[in-house]
């Protein structure tokens, strides 16, 4: 079975089989088969880019790994890093870009290994140091068009940090135009939206953390 979101719908792949034991079609969610041709799938992501009408639209196959091929041939996945960094006031480092509270994290370079590209976007995308990773967190899928408009999977590894309470820097090359710290009681009443996948980790690091949301 493969989860992604899509412009906020959770785009899932999977088995006739898991589809059958699993979901139901309703108001919210789309269930249909796959007859086998790419173009279907191209279909299925126009209308969740461009109607947010579902939560899930679950794609099933008798031939699941045929499905999947064919979703790598049309959105290859990209390999990031990120981290959920908690300072000793039991605040987050969260960023604001692109009109959302979002997560530090970028692109995996040649030679790193996961835990390095962590902590180098966190560190490239808001100036922070100190930092020592603590957990490993969930790993989120989700789609986006590159420079030229192709689509990709990012696949984020997603850690927990830890770091000391200091003055951030946004790096707004990166579209970022404010980086800042906030407890999650201020972050559940903000008002500017945050990605389904930004929550789930956030979920992660709540269960990691006991006492994250004390503050």
């Amino acid at each position: 079975m493969y989860k992604i979101y899509v412009n906020g719908t959770r785009l899932i792949l999977c088995s006739t089989k898991s589809a059958d034991k699993l979901y139901a079609k309703s108001d919210q969610v789309m269930v249909v088969r796959y007859p086998g041709h790419r173009r279907y799938l191209l279909n299925y992501i126009d209308m969740m880019e461009k109607s947010p009408r579902w939560t899930h639209v679950v794609v099933h196959s008798e031939n699941l790994e045929k499905l999947l091929k064919d979703w790598d041939k049309i959105c290859p996945t990209v390999k990031a890093a990120g981290g959920l960094v908690v300072n000793p006031n039991n605040e987050i480092l969260f960023i604001h870009r692109r009109g959302h509270w979002d997560l530090p994290k970028g692109k995996m370079e040649k030679g790193e290994t996961k835990r390095q590209t962590a902590i180098r976007e966190v560190m490239e995308e808001t100036g922070a140091s100190g930092l020592q990773i603590k957990d490993k967190l969930v790993t989120t899928k989700h789609l986006y068009r590159g420079r030229s408009g192709k689509r990709f999977v990012k696949k984020s590894y997603w850690y927990l940090m830890t770091g000391p309470h200091q003055d951030l820097e946004a790096q707004t090359e990166e579209d970022i135009v404010e980086a800042r710290w906030m407890t999650l009681s201020k972050w559940e009443k903000e008002t500017i939206p945050t990605y389904d996948n930004i929550r789930l980790v956030i979920h992660d690091a709540k269960n990691a953390m006991p006492g994250l949301d004390k503050a």
